[in-house]
């Protein structure tokens, strides 16, 4: 299989952005309000966070993109933060997308990968060796004057 996962530069962001503001746009709503379509975009320009899109063995079409950043916390942890992902292939190009992003990790000297989402994706990414540490909740409290 050819590689379909590729980086994309910043200055190119802005070419192939319609089509990942798309993709990413479902798992951005379930940011509820923490993150939109327009504040993932001006990250990625200003190079805060870094997009990787995978595309159709033929690299005709973009099918999913991948959002993350590098995060050091203030006792001295780093991470590589998979911030949002979304498309279509999982199972195709999934486990090179783990690779691949564990070998960044490494390069770049993070201790960790970590990620947040639905709980469904503890069944899927168990076998790559990531486990459910917690679950975030949330209360709305409404506004009251």
């Amino acid at each position: 299989m050819t590689d379909v996962i590729t980086a994309v530069p910043r200055d190119q962001i802005p070419f192939v952005w319609p089509k990942v503001a798309e993709l990413l746009k479902p798992s951005l709503d379930l940011s509820r309000g923490r993150y939109s379509v327009e504040s993932q975009f001006d990250r990625l320009i200003d190079g805060t966070d870094h997009l990787w899109v995978m595309t159709n063995d033929d690299h005709t079409e973009i099918v999913a993109a991948v959002t993350f950043n590098f995060l050091t916390y203030p006792a001295g942890l780093r991470v590589l933060q998979l911030l949002f992902i979304g498309g279509s292939g999982w199972k195709k190009w999934g486990d090179e997308l783990d690779r691949k992003m564990t070998q960044l990790a490494e390069e770049t000297g993070c201790e960790c990968i970590e990620h947040c989402g639905r709980k469904g994706w503890k069944r899927t990414t168990k076998r790559m060796g990531y486990e459910l540490e917690y679950v975030h909740y949330r209360k709305d409290i409404a506004n009251v004057e």
